[in-house]
């Protein structure tokens, strides 16, 4: 199901975060091997965290609650 012009704020930050590191590696300012932990460290957790039950699911489980039990996009 396509959202379109609907999307939530935080689906469009989560959007913007990836193709910066996409666009990144597209044009030579990020290494292929650091992708993973670029994103990790640009995407918006504290805003994914806080948003509504509705948003999390459109955003997909594996960022429900960060990438670990702790929260901590660092680990």
């Amino acid at each position: 199901m396509a959202l379109g012009n609907q999307k939530p704020q935080t689906m469009l930050a989560v959007e913007k975060a990836i193709w910066q590191v996409v666009l990144g590696v597209a044009s030579g300012q990020i290494q292929t091997y650091t992708v993973l932990k670029t994103l990790m460290e640009t995407l918006p957790w504290t805003e994914v965290q806080g948003c509504p039950t509705i948003e999390k699911n459109w955003l997909g489980n594996v960022l429900n609650g960060g990438p670990d039990s702790t929260n901590d996009p660092k680990v």
